[in-house]
């Protein structure tokens, strides 16, 4: 996908959608509407699209099926697959291998653009939901999964006054498990000082996938994919976008929640296949300049998405587009982990030092708190914001190497971010003067240093300091969290 297009190639779209369509007071409000407007656009396109060819693994789970649609979408066009399991990645894997072969037997070389339809949380992009499971005594639990083991507590916010919650770091809380996903496994309290490992939730972790899953099952497509959109919460992760990048040429994502309808696909679809060689920016900025648009313009469904999710403020929601792939001679995201690596290996350095240890901490400590936290589980933060706030925190000090790194990050990143839906407020409880709360590229985990609980910890050191992508390429980073946080890796 070039500024030109030589071979007109034609677009192939892989849609993998987890409709939860149990029969809740929620999935009323959310599902029906806005997934039956989802595929009515994709259908209208279908139909007239001369340059677009639509594949879809649509899993219901009420029914435990899994429908594959194809072409026009016509009935005669599906194949129902009852007690498929969706949460197996052979399921999806051969659901790309049977279309690319199609692709094959035709010699047809195109475009891949694959759209995740779910629920998101961080690493993970689809979990399933389990109404009887999240609700213990009138509660909800929440979870972050971890190389072998997920930390598991009750959150104290009920199922009813979290609906009304407007931040969106507290939406539909219950709907989500973790935001990092590396294994399987279960921590549980049974006391203050005992956690041991509990088999009561196994069957529900394993309906996921990871980040890292997901880059494997994309070889299927046997080529990079062109273009991977996640309507899915809180996926954009720097975390999430290392598992991916070697898969991914172009990546959006929300570092917010996103509502089910997602972007505005009627717009995007017009657009692709009247000029299907459209630029990497022009097909960006489609995604970003319409977003908005679509929940507050005068349609029907900006009506009716404004009546059923009153709780959810449009002007809050997020949406970057992210270059991962070559520019030119060079590979520009690559340059951005090697920021966050040496900017890593810097901070753990003036930390280890015992002359200016307590002035570092302290400024990196008022940089922390000016960010605010993208997820329920109060973990994650911009990274752009926070490397401006460390350097401001030096005021009439000199930040040395911190510029240089800096500006090495700056340039990186106006290389590789496309485009960006930046709320100018998203977090209403801080302060006007809080002016760099807004995402500005991808989101990053960074607890606070003070105030975490043992369950934390244990994440910590035996999950996010463990085996991963993320881990492996900025090893810096980790080492600097584990001075910061004085968390050793076990």
């Amino acid at each position: 996908m070039t500024n030109s297009n030589p071979l007109n190639k034609k677009w192939t779209i892989f849609i993998i959608a987890q409709v939860v369509d149990e029969n809740t007071q929620v999935e009323k409000m959310t599902t029906d509407f806005e997934y039956k407007d989802f595929m009515q656009k994709i259908q209208k396109n279908s139909k007239k699209a001369k340059n677009l060819k639509f594949n879809i693994l649509e899993f219901h789970q009420s029914t435990n099926t899994c429908i594959i649609k194809k072409s026009a979408l016509r009935l005669q066009n599906n194949k129902t697959l009852k007690g498929m399991d969706f949460y197996k990645p052979k399921t999806i894997t051969d659901f790309f291998k049977n279309a690319i072969a199609d692709e094959t037997n035709t010699k047809e070389e195109r475009h891949h653009m694959v759209i995740l339809w779910g629920h998101g949380s961080g690493f993970n992009f689809f979990h399933q939901h389990d109404k009887n499971n999240e609700q213990k005594n009138g509660r909800n639990f929440s979870g972050t999964k971890t190389g072998n083991y997920i930390i598991n507590e009750d959150d104290d916010i009920s199922y009813k006054s979290q609906q009304r919650k407007v931040n969106l770091r507290n939406v539909l809380i219950n709907q989500h498990i973790a935001n990092l996903s590396f294994g399987k496994g279960l921590f549980q309290r049974t006391s203050s000082e005992n956690i041991k490992l509990s088999n009561k939730l196994t069957k529900r972790l394993d309906k996921l996938y990871t980040a890292e899953q997901l880059a494997k099952i994309l070889n299927a497509t046997g080529k990079k994919v062109d273009v991977l959109i996640a309507n899915s919460c809180w996926m954009n992760t720097i975390e999430t976008t290392v598992a991916l990048k070697d898969k991914v040429k172009i990546y959006a994502a929300p570092q917010t929640i996103v509502p089910f309808a997602g972007i505005d696909y009627d717009r995007l679809f017009t657009a692709l296949d009247k000029n299907p060689g459209m630029t990497k920016r022009e097909l960006a900025e489609n995604l970003t300049n319409n977003y908005i648009a679509k929940y507050t313009d005068d349609s029907s469904f900006a009506k009716k998405f404004k009546r059923n999710r009153s709780y959810i403020d449009a002007g809050e929601l997020s949406l970057s587009v992210i270059h991962l792939d070559k520019i030119e001679k060079e590979y520009p995201f690559d340059e951005i982990l090697n920021c966050i690596n040496d900017l890593g290996n810097h901070l753990s350095k003036q930390l280890q030092n015992a002359v200016i240890k307590d002035y570092y901490q302290e400024r990196i400590d008022i940089a922390r708190s000016f960010c605010g936290d993208f997820t329920h589980q109060g973990n994650y933060i911009d990274f752009t914001n926070f490397f401006c706030e460390l350097i401001k925190s030096f005021q009439g000090s000199d930040p040395g190497l911190l510029k240089d790194i800096y500006k090495r990050f700056f340039l990186a990143k106006n290389k590789t971010l496309l485009s960006i839906v930046n709320p100018g407020k998203l977090f209403n409880f801080m302060p006007d003067f809080f002016y760099s709360q807004s995402p500005q590229m991808f989101s990053i985990y960074f607890p606070p240093r003070t105030g975490r609980s043992e369950l934390q910890n244990k994440f910590i050191s035996k999950g996010y300091f463990g085996k991963n992508k993320f881990s492996e390429k900025c090893t810096g980073w980790i080492q600097f969290l584990s001075t910061y946080l004085n968390i050793l890796p076990e």
